[in-house]
Parts: structure tokens; C-alpha cells; sequence
């Protein structure tokens, strides 16, 4: 790219993989608490791992959860620490995939949820 801006291609996920991603997604966004704190770690730990490349085809399961702790949970004293750290998380992979990706599926994830939403 210009002005050392390095291209990300996506890699096609391993089925296991993604199957992997799509559970621990759906865990993180029914659960609060350890478990949550559990699937935000392991997402930002293998995503740095993985790459740009191998996570972007798994961003859409990786910010739903993100999104539901940051945007749309109730706040008390016990979920703050899973805001802050779904928030680090955020940053870890923002720095992984770059600003403008990341907040692509970010934002993606905003407008399902709000269609979702009105829909009800």
C-alpha cells in the first residue's frame, strides 16, 4: 500500500478453527464474568498469534461479544472489569488488523445488532 500502510489478506479459516471461534463467541456473549474474561484473553492472544490475515475472516465472531460488553451491557462494579478488558482487547486486535479493519466489523457489528433490534 501507500505510505507503509501493509496490506492484509485474509486467509481462509481451518473448519476447526472456525467452528472454535463461532463457540467460544457465542459462550462470551451468553456468559458474564470468568467466562467471558476467558474467551476475550484467548481472542486477544490468538489473534496476535494468528495475524492480520488469519483473523479478519473470524472478525465478525470475535467483536460480537466485544461489542455486547462495551455498548450494550448494564453497568455495576462486577462487569467494569469485563468493559476494561474487553476494551484492551479491542485494542490488541485493533493493533493487530490495523484501525480501519478492525473498525469495519466493529461498526458491522453495531448494524446488526441495531436491526436486530428494531426488528423486535
Amino acid at each position: 500500500g501507500e505510505g507503509g500502510e501493509v496490506e492484509v489478506v485474509a486467509v481462509e479459516p481451518v473448519r476447526a478453527v472456525k467452528w472454535l471461534f463461532q463457540r467460544l463467541s457465542h459462550i462470551a456473549r451468553r456468559h458474564n464474568g470468568q467466562r467471558r474474561a476467558c474467551v476475550f484473553q484467548f481472542f486477544a492472544a490468538m489473534g496476535v498469534r494468528m495475524g492480520a490475515g488469519a483473523l479478519l475472516p473470524l472478525l465478525a465472531q470475535v467483536t460480537a461479544p466485544l461489542y455486547r460488553a462495551i455498548e450494550t451491557d448494564t453497568e455495576s462494579s462486577r462487569d467494569v472489569r469485563g468493559k476494561d478488558l474487553a476494551q484492551e482487547v479491542v485494542e490488541v486486535l485493533q493493533g493487530v488488523t490495523g484501525h480501519d479493519l478492525f473498525y469495519a466489523a466493529y461498526n458491522a457489528c453495531r448494524t446488526r445488532q441495531k436491526l436486530k433490534k428494531e426488528q423486535r
